[in-house]
């Protein structure tokens, strides 16, 4: 099952982890270190390469076109119901009207960061166990990896201290959702073939 973050500017420093749920991942690799060492490290190998397809969805969303500013033109009341069975309220919030990028793209290099940081990591702790897609702190330094898997955030402008309204470009759940299935059959794939070379091997 996947696992979301918290998609707010504040922690955009952090990560985003979508994890494929494995349960006995750990112990076919248990098998196959015991069995060959060689087997083992071809299976890792070929585990982390099976987030391939997702990884190339996010970067060709990251290398599109920059989106355009968003800008706050007035305030709106709304009736907001709670689910809880209180009674509905009314709340005032933001208008806002996107605008089309004309500035040249700054944000080219802020992208390429994002996208070189992300990575397919094979999870195999006492209580996770899966293959997981994430993006990595290490790789893409300072870019707001959460913050631009918003549909829109606030940054500062240049470090002069103005906060600006920014859309964002949602990279990574979607094709993240859309590619697990492909990307599970491929980890099943893997697990299979790892353990029918061990029996073959043990039979023989």
């Amino acid at each position: 099952m996947a696992k979301k973050a918290s998609s707010e500017a504040a922690s955009a420093a952090a990560s985003l982890d979508f994890e494929l749920d494995t349960g006995n991942l750990r112990e076919v690799l248990d098998a196959a270190k015991a069995f060959s060492p060689k087997l083992a490290r071809e299976l890792r190998k070929e585990l982390r390469q099976v987030g391939a397809d997702i990884i190339a969805e996010q970067t060709k969303i990251l290398s599109g076109p920059l989106p355009g500013s968003v800008a706050v033109t007035g305030t709106k009341t709304r009736i907001v119901v709670p689910k809880n069975g209180r009674a509905p309220y009314r709340r005032t919030v933001n208008v806002y009207e996107e605008r089309q990028r004309t500035a040249r793209d700054r944000k080219r290099g802020m992208r390429k960061a994002i996208a070189a940081g992300l990575k397919t990591r094979v999870v195999t702790g006492k209580t996770r166990q899966g293959v997981a897609v994430r993006t990595t702190r290490s790789a893409s330094g300072s870019a707001p990896v959460q913050a631009w898997q918003s549909r829109r955030f606030r940054h500062q402008v240049f470090s002069t201290g103005t906060y600006v309204d920014q859309l964002g470009q949602p990279y990574f759940w979607g094709p993240a959702i859309t590619g697990r299935d492909a990307a599970m059959k491929k980890i099943d794939a893997a697990l299979a073939a790892a353990i029918t070379e061990m029996t073959k091997e043990s039979n023989g």
